[in-house]
C-alpha cells in the first residue's frame, strides 16, 4: 500500500470522526434541552398537586382563590425559567460553534502537518 493510499484512508476516517462528533454534540444539546423543558413542565404540573393538601386546611372557597393565584405565579415562573434557559442555551450554542471552529482549525493544522511530514518522507533533504 502506498503512502498516498494510506493518507487517503486516514483522511476518510478523519472526516467520518469529525461528522460523528458533530452529530453527537447535536444529540447532546437536543437531549439537554428536552430534559430542561420536561423538568419545567413537570415542576409546573406537580405544584398544584403538592398544594392540594391546603384545600383541607383552608376550605374550598379560599382554595379556589389560592389556586388561581398560584397558577398565575407558576406561569410567570415558567416563563422566566424558559427565558433563562434560552439565554443559557444561546451561550452554550455559541460555545459549541466556537469549539467547532477551533476543531476545524486544529483539523486543518493536523492535515497540514501530516502533508509536511509526508513530503519530508517522500523527498528527504539533500545533505
Amino acid at each position: 500500500m502506498t503512502l498516498q493510499l494510506k493518507k487517503n484512508k486516514l483522511d476518510k476516517r478523519l472526516k467520518y470522526i469529525h461528522a460523528r462528533k458533530k452529530v453527537s454534540i447535536i444529540i447532546y444539546v437536543a437531549t439537554c434541552t428536552a430534559v430542561l423543558i420536561f423538568s419545567i413542565v413537570a415542576a409546573s404540573i406537580a405544584t398544584p398537586r403538592v398544594a392540594s393538601g391546603a384545600d383541607r386546611l383552608t376550605g374550598n372557597r379560599d382554595w379556589l382563590l389560592l389556586k388561581k393565584f398560584e397558577f398565575s405565579i407558576d406561569e410567570d415562573v415558567v416563563t422566566v425559567s424558559i427565558k433563562e434557559i434560552k439565554k443559557k442555551m444561546d451561550v452554550f450554542m455559541k460555545n459549541v460553534q466556537l469549539l467547532g471552529m477551533k476543531d476545524d482549525v486544529c483539523s486543518r493544522d493536523i492535515r497540514l502537518a501530516r502533508t509536511v511530514d509526508l513530503q519530508r518522507i517522500i523527498k528527504p533533504p539533500n545533505h
